[in-house]
């Protein structure tokens, strides 16, 4: 099964929820890439397949297990945010 991203996937209501959880990654002190990441790690997944491009975006990506906590305000708006 493949499932390509459309232009017409992106629509308002997406974009509004990407800025959401980029806040809340911000506040995190991380990117959305990084949270993502972190956000999979906390779920118990013991590996993530991240697929970076450039060495640049590993090293980013790398930098998630930093800070894979989670707080249950973080989580809650995370959920909401998804929801």
């Amino acid at each position: 099964l493949h499932h390509h991203l459309n232009a017409a996937d992106i629509t308002p209501e997406l974009l509004a929820k990407v800025a959401r959880l980029n806040a809340v990654a911000a506040r995190r002190g991380q990117s959305l890439a990084q949270m993502a990441v972190s956000w999979v790690l906390a779920q118990g997944v013991t590996s993530v397949l991240i697929g970076p491009r450039t060495m640049e975006q590993l090293k980013d990506n790398l930098e998630a297990v930093r800070h894979v906590e989670f707080s249950k305000e973080e989580l809650d708006e995370i959920d909401k945010i998804l929801g």
